[in-house]
């Protein structure tokens, strides 16, 4: 029993040197690797708080142009509306007003110029009566029966024109006229579709960019809020 103790105190002599040096290796061998990742800690949270400006400032660029995008959109809808409403206005007045007023003044050309032809024609039937039972010098008769024919032969040539106007007038003017403004509001119909699916369009495309510029903010964030405080 005396010679147990000995033994005991020898081997712990041997023993606790080697320990405390496997402990030191452990020690030195974590003391890099924890300042290691601390280091890539904060290299990380440098270069995050580097993009987190830049994040923001892309944000607030995206929010402006789609601001800028509603409003060119809204004018570009507006002066759609306005044109299409003034070619529906100009077919409305035409097909009211201006067509039906100069139709009737055609009309009333026609009815004049008629009117002046039986004038005419009855002022020489009535000359020639008078003349034929009045005994006048042949001269006189002569010159008065030609200029009432000349009178009659304007008269019939005006009606004649009065009448193929009237006719233009009404089947070939006032149709193509119309023809015209009915395809003009057409047209502005059209383009305030095509204005309508191209704004809805850019609308889109710029929310699409403000999301994911906000995103990005979103995740850069979240990134810096998740680093531990020890890479500060």
């Amino acid at each position: 029993m005396r010679n147990i103790r000995p033994v005991s105190l020898i081997l712990a002599a041997i023993l606790l040197p080697l320990v405390g040096c496997r402990s030191q290796e452990k020690a030195g061998a974590t003391a890099p690797k924890s300042m290691e990742k601390g280091k890539e800690g904060a290299q990380k949270r440098a270069a995050l708080q580097r993009e987190q400006p830049i994040a923001r400032e892309k944000a607030a660029k995206a929010r402006k142009e789609l601001a800028d995008s509603e409003k060119a959109s809204q004018e570009a809808l507006a002066k759609s509306r306005a044109e299409l409403g003034l070619a529906q206005a100009r077919l409305k007045n035409s097909d009211e007003k201006e067509a039906p007023n100069r139709l009737a003044r055609a009309r009333l050309d026609l009815k004049q110029a008629q009117d002046y032809h039986m004038d005419s024609k009855e002022e020489l039937e009535q000359l020639e009566l008078m003349y034929k039972e009045q005994d006048l010098a042949d001269k006189t008769k002569e010159i008065v029966i030609r200029r009432a024919k000349r009178q009659l032969d304007r008269a019939e040539e005006r009606l004649k024109l009065q009448g193929e106007e009237l006719k233009t007038v009404e089947e070939r003017t006032l149709p193509h006229e119309r023809d015209k403004l009915v395809l003009d509001q057409d047209d502005k119909s059209r383009a305030l579709e095509a204005a309508t699916r191209s704004a809805e369009s850019a609308l889109l495309d710029k929310r699409i960019a403000l999301l994911m510029a906000e995103s990005e903010v979103a995740r850069v964030e979240a990134e810096i809020a998740s680093l531990p405080k020890d890479s500060e």
